[in-house]
């Protein structure tokens, strides 16, 4: 049993109050805002006059675009992970906290280090995170409850480079949780190069952009192209519960949720009948208040029975 003290609850402040720290405005300044400044690059590169970047250089702001791009610049400033935090009222990394402390005691040799090779330390890594995301991911998708935290990344109709970062924060609060806990367990590999965090936002952008391409063979089984993910954002009944996996589609192939249909047409996003269309800072509250009267309403049901 693990004894929580005051020196615990000090270290739970600590790390509550360091998400504003200088280190970590330099990594959204010096990481995230140039893979996603390089994803527009890249998507102006393949599509021109229908990428983002021409958009914005026209003054074409759709409101997909204007709430897309409001959320991005909020993760850069760090205030929507805040909200994230302010909500679920950091237990999440309070939480994880305790879990790394307690699998770090269980062995003071981490399982990654019996991987020989750096590299392929870094794709067991990215493979267990990625794992552990993929069905975090489809728990979303199954609960009614915490599909209200989740669809709001869904109501796109329109893609962005920036639809990435479209998403409830609480959300993200729960990501940032679940995917640490496999580094917990193996060990993360001491010293990842910047350029791997960097090369996996970018990804992230460019699956959410509006480059419709399936990679051919690379995109059905080695990395996720934005084809694929198109196929999950799609609002085509066909295409509803398909393509959870983040990184690598092995995991929807092994567990029976690869799209492999003939209806490949990804024109018709969003949520049908449920648009979630206002501002991002209304919507992601009238979403949490649902989703807190749904536990309650659970609570309430296990306690009378």
């Amino acid at each position: 049993m693990i004894k929580i003290t005051y020196h615990d609850y000090m270290d739970y402040l600590n790390q509550f109050i360091s998400l504003f720290q200088v280190a970590n405005i330099r990594w959204m300044v010096l990481i995230f805002a140039p893979a996603t400044l390089m994803a527009i690059v890249v998507e102006w590169i393949f599509l021109k006059k229908s990428s983002t970047l021409y958009a914005i250089y026209t003054k074409n702001f759709s409101w997909d675009l204007r709430k897309d791009f409001f959320i991005w610049v909020m993760e850069i400033i760090m205030i929507w992970p805040f909200i994230g935090r302010l909500l679920t009222l950091s237990v999440g990394v309070y939480v994880g906290s305790i879990l790394n402390d307690w699998f770090f005691k269980l062995s003071s040799v981490k399982l990654i280090l019996l991987v020989p090779y750096f590299w392929l330390q870094v794709i067991l890594a990215l493979a267990a995170g990625d794992l552990l995301f993929y069905w975090l991911h489809r728990f979303f998708h199954i609960s009614e409850s915490f599909w209200q935290l989740h669809k709001y990344h869904h109501s796109t109709t329109s893609m962005t480079v920036f639809s990435g970062s479209r998403d409830n924060p609480v959300v993200g609060s729960i990501w940032a949780l679940a995917t640490g806990i496999p580094s917990a367990i193996f060990g993360s590999p001491a010293g990842i190069p910047d350029a791997v965090i960097f090369l996996s936002i970018f990804h992230t952008q460019i699956i959410h952009s509006k480059i419709n391409h399936n990679w051919g063979f690379v995109g059905k089984w080695i990395v996720v192209s934005p084809h694929s993910h198109l196929i999950h954002h799609s609002a085509h009944e066909s295409h509803r519960d398909k393509n959870f996996s983040f990184l690598f589609p092995i995991w929807d192939h092994l567990f029976g949720t690869w799209y492999s249909g003939k209806n490949h047409d990804t024109s018709m996003l969003g949520i049908p009948n449920d648009p979630q269309n206002h501002f991002p800072c209304k919507q992601i509250l009238i979403n949490w208040k649902i989703f807190i009267k749904m536990q309650i309403c659970l609570l309430m049901k296990l306690f009378i029975r």
